[in-house]
């Protein structure tokens, strides 16, 4: 079936019907659903409770050419909350979309899209449904709502392990994420207990790292996950990270590499560099990127003389 239990869903239909294979029906105006029921192979397949209201008075099970999909492209928004002094965050009150200011919840998860383009797509459809002023949605359709939008497989149980076992998020564990908006950025994911918010708004520290975190860059099929922070080190090392950061993956460049001669890791593809590697150096890939005119430009991990350098290195200076 097309759909399934918990879509949110448009019925352009008029009439809707008590059984799923009853032959009397009932007249109704069309609109915004939410899938309550299916029955494969019925003539009325689809069991749809309307969600706003006057605007739709379905209630009952309806025909499968009745039911389209809902806000498949999402427009620019009538709404936004980008450019907020106050970092907002969208999340489900009362079986309604609510978009209030960031408070400590106790959340217990931070996640992030490895995607920037991916994250402004989940903020964005987050600020349509809040516009829309949808109702009648629990918190895990909410968020599955919105990662269909970006073609991400639903989350099952709204827990820390079903967002890492998608293999599609950093789950930061440092408290920098989960008790301050410092760091938190616009798409990002915060998980509370029996609560999950949508971050809307870019925290003042937003585009750094933060200080004490310690970050995992989950990598979909990877067995092992990669930190990069200062924690997990001796006290003596130091993390020095580039000022620029990557916008782009590919999980195909992921993996270990070998300088073929000396050469620079820099602070930005156009910045200064921030140490010199020398030739036969290894050094690991996440897969993030960036590309400037025909040069290709790694953002990876070197640990070098007591140092853990994150920053960028041109690729054809390397060898997998």
């Amino acid at each position: 079936m097309k759909f399934k239990k918990g879509d949110i869903v448009d019925f352009i239909g008029t009439q809707h019907y008590r059984k799923p294979n009853g032959k009397v029906f009932f007249t109704v105006k069309p609109g915004i659903a939410r899938i309550d029921g299916t029955v494969e192979g019925a003539e009325h397949p689809y069991y749809l409770v309307a969600t706003y209201g006057s605007k739709s008075t379905v209630k009952g099970w309806v025909k499968e050419d009745t039911v389209k999909e809902y806000h498949k492209e999402i427009k620019i928004n009538p709404v936004s909350f980008a450019e907020s002094k106050l970092v907002k965050i969208a999340l489900i009150d009362e079986n309604q979309i609510k978009v209030v200011n960031w408070s400590n919840q106790n959340w217990i998860g931070a996640f992030r899209l490895t995607s920037i383009n991916q994250r402004e797509k989940i903020a964005k459809t987050a600020e349509k449904y809040y516009a829309d002023k949808l109702t009648n949605i629990s918190n895990k359709d909410f968020l599955n709502q919105c990662l269909k939008e970006i073609q991400i497989e639903p989350i099952e149980e709204l827990n820390k392990t079903a967002f890492i076992a998608t293999g599609l998020f950093f789950n930061f564990l440092s408290e920098d994420y989960k008790t301050s908006t410092d760091y938190l950025r616009r798409g990002d994911i915060l998980l509370g207990r029996n609560i999950v918010a949508i971050v809307l708004t870019n925290g003042k520290k937003g585009n750094q790292i933060g200080s004490t975190a310690v970050s995992k860059p989950i990598i979909e099929g990877a067995k092992k996950t990669i930190s990069i922070a200062k924690d997990i080190v001796p006290k003596t090392v130091e993390t020095i990270t580039a000022k620029e950061n990557p916008t782009q993956q590919d999980q195909k460049l992921m993996g270990n590499y070998t300088t073929i001669k000396e050469c620079e890791l820099k602070n930005g593809i156009n910045l200064g560099p921030l140490v010199k590697l020398p030739k036969g150096f290894k050094v690991f890939s996440l897969g993030f990127f960036e590309n400037d005119e025909d040069t290709q430009w790694l953002y990876v991990k070197a640990e070098y003389k007591n140092n853990i350098y994150n920053g960028f290195i041109d690729k054809n200076n390397l060898i997998k």
